[in-house]
């Protein structure tokens, strides 16, 4: 099923900025207390970069939107600078398929590109974060270890 997928940038698909948006609120949308569903689908479609952050990639399955994950310089105000890792979400029914993975690559393909040295992120998985080379800091964010990656 994944040889039919392709990742586009949202730059590219701003379509599905709404429907991935959404995967994002229901999922984590509780950690921003007042936040609304119409607000963080404004705030998804900041996304729409192609040569700076923030910058969303979009797994379709022919036109269908089936995963995402963003790179940022800040997940959260008050952040380390990162550029950060953030909203890595397939849904249910795609999952264990290797799309995260695939989204990761595409995220550490461009950071070096953008600059960036690392990339830091709040580990909901950490076996698939340790898996593709990133260690914890030792800190912790929303109850997560923060994991980091450095380029050479």
């Amino acid at each position: 099923m994944t040889d039919r997928i392709r990742l586009a940038l949202l730059a590219d698909v701003p379509r599905a900025a709404p429907v991935a948006a959404l995967w994002l609120y229901r999922e984590w949308g509780y950690r921003y207390p007042g936040r609304t569903a119409a607000m963080a689908i404004d705030l998804f479609r900041e996304r729409a970069q192609a040569d700076r952050m923030p910058m969303a990639w979009i797994a379709l399955d022919g036109e269908i939107p089936v995963a995402t994950a963003s790179l940022m310089e800040v997940e959260r105000p008050g952040d380390e600078v990162g550029p950060w890792v953030g909203g890595v979400f397939v849904i249910p029914s795609y999952r264990g398929q290797g799309l995260a993975v695939r989204l990761m690559h595409a995220l550490e393909a461009a950071a070096p590109r953008l600059g960036a040295t690392r990339l830091l992120l709040s580990a909901a998985a950490p076996k698939l974060y340790l898996a593709l080379g990133y260690a914890p800091t030792g800190a912790t964010k929303n109850g997560e270890p923060v994991m980091e990656k450095r380029f050479s």
